[in-house]
């Protein structure tokens, strides 16, 4: 039978090593061409779907699109 940690997660092996976190698990879809400013994922589809499409995100450059024209 294998170890478990309190939280019922399997122990590591020895010499187990976790992934090294990207821009993309936090949200951030890269650099944008024309300010160099972060690309940020954004969702163009309906906040409240139950089921979001994934087909419907897209990164967006908040500095060359901002949300209002003030």
């Amino acid at each position: 039978m294998t170890e478990r940690y309190a939280n019922k997660r399997v122990l590591l092996r020895r010499g187990g090593q976790f992934r090294k976190a990207t821009m993309e698990d936090v949200g951030i879809g890269g650099v944008c061409p024309t300010c160099c400013h972060l690309l940020i994922r954004v969702y163009d589809g309906d906040p409240d779907d139950p089921n979001p499409d994934p087909r419907r995100f897209r990164n967006r450059c908040y500095t060359c699109e901002p949300e209002c024209d003030s």
